[in-house]
């Protein structure tokens, strides 16, 4: 069995992994030990890797729908016909609305094309690029930065007390913040929790609040 150095792709993060390789396939995605980002965790979602690169479900090929809108028929084409099916239509948009009538909103797992995602739309002479940034973590930063002066990075080597409220680190936000409050936590660290869901991190709480959502 042989291992790969390289890196998680299913998340932002980026977290350095090993890869397990057996005739080539890919059989585990494991952390790397006594790396000082990771701790050598790795978390469900990079474990999950292995499942979507060999789900039968998983597309690999274009498809091009031959029936009615939502009839899910559909027939393979190769890439060659793709591209000039795409290309043949943002023409005709181009000559018939202008190229400001697209916009390309992509997505956070092809952070690694954006620059030619961006050129390719400067070409065609639309400015209209957007991404998750823009729906989700942009709009966090501003409103934070404008309420109190940033974005702050909880501080769990140090702190005493963690209050989290509709927050679930262990199963919704990156691998070290889940990690770091459980390490804080067998720290001493007290922990509370607001959440109408009993979440993974209630399950650890000192205190759990539940709202009821509705209600005063």
């Amino acid at each position: 069995m042989d291992t790969v150095d390289t890196i998680c792709r299913m998340c932002g993060r980026y977290c350095p992994v090993n890869v397990l390789v057996e005739d080539g396939r890919v059989v585990k995605v494991e952390g790397i030990p006594g790396n000082f980002v990771t701790k050598g965790k790795v978390c469900g979602k990079g474990m999950a890797a292995v499942q979507l690169e060999y789900d039968p479900k998983r597309l690999t090929h274009p498809l091009k729908r031959v029936g009615e809108r939502g009839s899910g028929e559909w027939e393979r084409i190769t890439w060659g016909e793709a591209l000039d099916e795409v290309a043949g239509k943002l023409l005709e948009i181009w000559e018939e609305h202008g190229p400001q009538a697209v916009v390309y909103h992509h997505g956070a797992a092809i952070q690694h094309l954006w620059p030619y995602i961006d050129r390719l739309m400067n070409l065609y002479g639309s400015p209209n690029v957007a991404g998750h940034s823009h729906l989700c973590h942009v709009p966090r930063m501003l409103g934070q930065a404008a309420t109190y002066g940033g974005m702050p990075q909880g501080d769990y080597a140090n702190t005493e007390l963690m209050l989290m409220w509709g927050h679930n680190p262990i199963y919704s936000s990156l691998l070290h913040y889940g990690r770091q409050a459980m390490e804080a936590r067998e720290r001493g660290a007290k922990l509370i929790v607001i959440d109408p869901i009993f979440t993974a991190i209630a399950s650890k709480a000192d205190i759990y609040v539940q709202p009821c959502p509705g209600s005063d």
